[in-house]
């Protein structure tokens, strides 16, 4: 007896496919899954993903290096060349300011100017440029004034000193105040005949021994860094980061406005602090800063510097120190 397997089976759907005389296909056999890797391949894949990532930046990161060491070397024989023969000018003046003080510091503040925009522009060639925001402070450039600022990184004093570069003659008859351990450095020496500050007390202060000597405004400035990344001296040197944007705001306050008593001038500046932070919040969630009161939208300002004029203090410097090179070079084999 041969069993008929019932209509709508899944057997009599197998019965109307088979062929007389051949063998049903085999059933499918189950899928195996592989195992996942063991530790250590898994390691080597990540690793030869490291490497080919590494051998295509390997270029790049070559040129970057070069270009860090080329940097560097400049900077150096910029600041000899130009370091010796600030101090070489200021000693040949020395009868000039006996007999005409004013007209002697004019030239030194002319050079003290050049210096710093040499060190401005090793910032500017890297792709390290300014956005100014907020009160255009061009307007109080004569007037005696102390700049208020977040200091965040070593790179802030070059940010400032590219800043102030295209503002007339501020950068010529400004003074730092800094730290008495910068007296010890490079540029302590001309800091030193310059006139700028080597202090050890807080900025209270200065202010309030400032209020009686012709000062008239205090420029509150915030410097806010993209992703909040300062960048640091060796940043500014070497220029091994990309091209970075960094923005500056302003605030003016007038002198009169400000306290004089020792703990409302300490509670004026905490005031002016918290709205720093307020104003960099506002920076890193939009990307800009607020526009001052009365106004429906911030307008900022590109500095820039003049190439042309960059050339012509750099060679002037290096063409000086070969010049006083010279001079040494006469008077030694005169003496010996």
């Amino acid at each position: 007896m041969t069993a008929t397997p019932r209509p709508g089976t899944p057997a009599a759907a197998a019965a109307q496919h088979r062929v007389p005389g051949r063998r049903p296909p085999a059933p499918p056999a189950p899928a195996r899954h592989r195992p996942p890797p063991a530790p250590a391949e898994k390691d080597r894949t990540v690793s030869n993903v490291r490497m080919a990532v590494t051998l295509e930046e390997a270029p790049w990161l070559g040129w970057i290096l070069v270009k860090a060491l080329m940097r560097f070397a400049f900077m150096v024989a910029n600041n000899l060349v130009a370091i010796s023969s600030y101090i070489c000018y200021v000693i040949v003046l020395q009868p000039l300011r006996l007999l005409d003080s004013k007209r002697f510091w004019y030239i030194e503040g002319i050079m003290y100017k050049w210096l710093l925009g040499m060190v401005a522009s090793w910032g500017w060639y890297a792709g390290y440029t300014v956005m100014e925001w907020g009160e255009d402070i061009k307007a109080v450039s004569k007037d005696e004034a102390v700049m208020l600022v977040n200091h965040q990184a070593t790179g802030d004093v070059c940010t400032l000193m590219m800043c102030l570069q295209d503002k007339g003659l501020v950068v010529a008859q400004m003074m730092w105040l800094m730290d008495h351990i910068f007296k010890y450095t490079n540029f302590g020496i001309v800091s030193l005949i310059h006139g700028d500050f080597f202090i050890r007390q807080d900025s209270a202060w200065q202010v309030s021994n400032s209020k009686s000597k012709g000062l008239q405004w205090i420029i509150d400035t915030t410097i806010a860094y993209p992703k909040a990344e300062p960048i640091d001296i060796q940043t500014w040197i070497l220029g091994y980061r990309k091209p970075v944007v960094t923005h500056v705001h302003y605030r003016i306050f007038p002198i009169k406005d400000i306290p004089l008593e020792t703990d409302n001038l300490a509670d004026w500046l905490y005031q002016r602090f918290i709205e720093k932070e307020d104003l960099l919040s506002h920076f890193y969630e939009t990307g800009a800063f607020p526009p001052p009161k009365g106004q429906e939208e911030a307008v900022s300002r590109e500095m820039t510097l003049s190439n042309t004029w960059i050339f012509l203090i750099q060679s002037f410097a290096f063409l000086s120190g070969y010049m006083w090179y010279n001079v040494f070079q006469y008077f030694y084999h005169c003496l010996f």
